[in-house]
């Protein structure tokens, strides 16, 4: 017959041992190589895990057009292993694509900018998926910014927040993809796709400074989903980082009158005055701004137009 005490001793250990086993998730994820705990804002993400290179052709000499590009990117190639919804990267993992055999690898750049041609040998007309995980204390909304060469999507959780096809070279900051981080552990996976030349992306959560100079670029661009998003964060505004100039005037020298009428209805102020030409040749004047401010000066009485 078995002592109370031997059982009680026992059930401690069990519970000691069940307790050991419910630590081992957390411990994984400890270990993986591209996880980051928490947000560093205006850090650049430096750390995944990458898939690749799957060709989006069978034959490497030839030449896709544009429409058959992006049939490969809306293709999802992680189907036969869950698919991009549900694919859960592990480091070394080895997956058989389109007949090809690929690897999870661990990736840490040294800039800021994460090569994707320099890692796979500058290959054309392929698609790279890259992860990382990112472990919140709490929960948090944030603005994720990106850059990509060429066509880029993104999912958190298993849901995609960000599909943008476009052949372009790389430059930091050009999309805004809000995250709705959960307390606990997040997955982030990008898909990067390449036409030719240069292949790679780009990525932080920018600090309220930099969010500042895009609201000045957005409202240039005539950008009002960036700015909504912006806004959201609760940045200011009314600020003058670039250009000594306000989002404001911004748009309205380049005739955005639907920005202008956005920003004036969440409290924009149209008393500021113009850049000087010396504060603009001071920040390389870029698009001829000087320029187009006299012509709208000339068409205007400037403030009325506010």
């Amino acid at each position: 017959m078995v002592s109370s005490s031997v059982r009680s001793a026992c059930a401690a250990w069990f519970l000691l041992c069940s307790a050991c086993l419910l630590w081992i998730p957390g411990a994984a994820s400890a270990q993986n190589p591209a996880s980051y705990k928490g947000i560093q804002k205006d850090d650049f993400m430096r750390r995944w895990l990458v898939l690749g290179p799957i060709p989006i052709v069978p034959d490497s000499d030839s030449k896709p057009n544009e429409e058959s590009q992006k049939k490969a990117f809306a293709t999802d190639w992680l189907a036969p292993h869950g698919g991009e919804m549900r694919i859960v990267p592990s480091l070394d993992a080895a997956l058989t694509i389109s007949g090809k055999s690929c690897r999870w690898q661990a990736v840490e750049s040294n800039a800021e900018t994460v090569s994707l041609e320099n890692l796979f040998g500058k290959p054309n007309y392929v698609v790279a998926y890259v992860a990382s995980e990112i472990v919140m204390p709490e929960a948090a909304s944030v603005l994720l910014a990106l850059g990509s060469d060429d066509g880029v999507k993104v999912w958190l959780n298993g849901e995609k927040v960000h599909d943008h096809w476009v052949l372009r070279g790389l430059k930091k900051d050009e999309d805004l993809v809000p995250l709705k981080l959960r307390k606990g552990a997040n997955r982030l996976l990008l898909k990067v796709q390449n036409g030719e030349g240069g292949w790679g992306f780009i990525c932080r959560v920018p600090d309220n400074q930099v969010l500042e100079e895009k609201v000045v670029d957005s409202a240039l661009k005539g950008d009002l989903t960036s700015l909504e998003q912006i806004a959201g964060q609760g940045i200011n505004l009314n600020g003058k980082p670039k250009y000594g100039m306000t989002a404001l005037r911004a748009a309205q020298i380049h005739g955005h009158e639907d920005v202008s009428r956005w920003l004036i209805s969440k409290g924009a102020r149209a008393s500021f005055p113009m850049p000087t030409q010396e504060q603009l040749v001071d920040s390389g004047d870029p698009g001829g701004l000087y320029g187009q401010i006299r012509l709208w000066s000339g068409s205007s009485d400037g403030d009325s137009r506010g």
